[in-house]
């Protein structure tokens, strides 16, 4: 896939940190809480399901809670500067679900990559799209600085290039990569606003499948325009 550069307004790094008061986000029926070693326990009991962990680049389920120490310590603080992820929580019983949010640049898309994970026995009560929704919402708003990335072409086609070749783009994108069978959660993301922008393989690294290829469907999202 051809890639281009572009310039564009990103979230300012440091993002807003937990220390700082970093708040929740409510909906109706979720609260998004940041991630501090206060989930540990919580972030267990999901990252055991296989049903949950097949869908991750792990693949298995985690073994013992110090391995899930070790899997949640990129996103809690002083990770927290550069990333964006949020224990999910049932308004109603304070029950864990799930979990989602920003944590590192696509390596094969270039942008913001988000993605989520939600335990089984929640699946099918549109918990997910009531997340990802929120999520959007408090990623568009935060304050944002120019940065220059080189992303494929077909997530800016919209976008003319300069003299030099650079694409100056107003509104900043945010993309998903799943499985090219997981049509659940390629439906999340479809009533989100994301639209499918190309199809990848890579090297798949779970138990038992090394030497294989995984493939996947890149998504991607626009922040959307306000009239002022």
């Amino acid at each position: 896939m051809d890639n281009v550069k572009v310039r564009v307004q990103l979230p300012t790094v440091p993002y807003p940190l937990v220390s700082e008061g970093r708040s929740e986000i409510r909906t109706e029926r979720l609260i998004l809480r940041p991630f501090t070693q206060d989930v540990l326990e919580d972030m267990h009991s999901l990252r055991i399901q296989p049903e949950v962990m097949v869908f991750t680049r792990r693949g298995v389920p985690d073994k013992d809670l110090a391995e899930t120490q070790e899997r949640i310590n990129p996103v809690l603080p002083p990770n927290d500067a550069t990333t964006h992820h949020w224990a999910v929580y049932e308004a109603a019983t304070g029950e864990m679900v799930g979990c989602g949010g920003f944590w590192a640049f696509s390596s094969l898309m270039g942008w913001p990559e988000v993605g989520y994970m939600f335990k089984k026995e929640h699946w099918g009560k549109g918990y997910a799209t009531e997340f990802l929704q929120a999520w959007l919402t408090s990623w568009w708003e935060l304050p944002r600085s120019e940065v220059e990335l080189e992303v494929p072409i077909s997530t800016v086609d919209d976008v003319p290039a300069g003299a030099d070749g650079t694409r100056m783009v107003g509104a900043d994108r945010v993309v998903a990569m799943i499985e090219a069978h997981n049509v659940p959660s390629q439906r999340v993301l479809e009533k989100c606003g994301f639209r499918k922008t190309g199809e990848f393989n890579e090297p798949d690294v779970r138990p038992g499948k090394e030497g294989a290829e995984v493939a996947l469907v890149g998504f991607v999202a626009t922040r959307p325009t306000r009239n002022v």
